[in-house]
């Protein structure tokens, strides 16, 4: 792969996830030629994390940036967020596309300015808010 093509409307829905606080989250996908990253789905910001589990592919390879609120063990608790990716990789996506995601995962990030976490996932069960809010927490 020569390089992922991420264009100026890719980094415009970034910026709807940071800066501006419109959507919760946005899904990426990579098109058939894994050159170009592809706007797949958002939610809003009322959106329930552990539902992205269900619009990630089965046998593809997917981004996810979220806007991630939860709350901090501190007493009293405290609330905070991050802003993470998600490189969805499951099992069943082919070989080619698994090593796509990982050659653009980097670029992604230089491109996508202001992750602060990141995760490579291959289960259902890794994409829920309990799991990620867990690793935040011991960052």
């Amino acid at each position: 792969m020569a390089g992922l093509t991420i264009s100026d409307e890719n980094i415009e829905l970034f910026n709807k996830v940071k800066i501006e606080k419109y959507y919760s989250y946005v899904l990426f996908g990579l098109n058939p030629d894994n050159s170009t990253l592809e706007f797949q789905g958002s939610g809003d910001r009322s959106y329930n994390f552990d539902s992205i589990a269900s619009e990630l592919p089965k046998a593809d390879v997917a981004f996810v940036i979220c806007d991630l609120e939860y709350e901090t063990d501190e007493n009293p608790p405290r609330k905070t967020s991050k802003i993470i990716l998600i490189s969805w990789c499951p099992t069943l996506a082919p070989i080619r596309r698994k090593f796509a995601l990982n050659s653009a995962e980097n670029q992604l990030k230089m491109s996508f300015t202001g992750i602060q976490k990141d995760f490579k996932l291959t289960e259902y069960e890794e994409v829920s808010f309990a799991a990620i809010r867990r690793e935040l927490l011991k960052s």
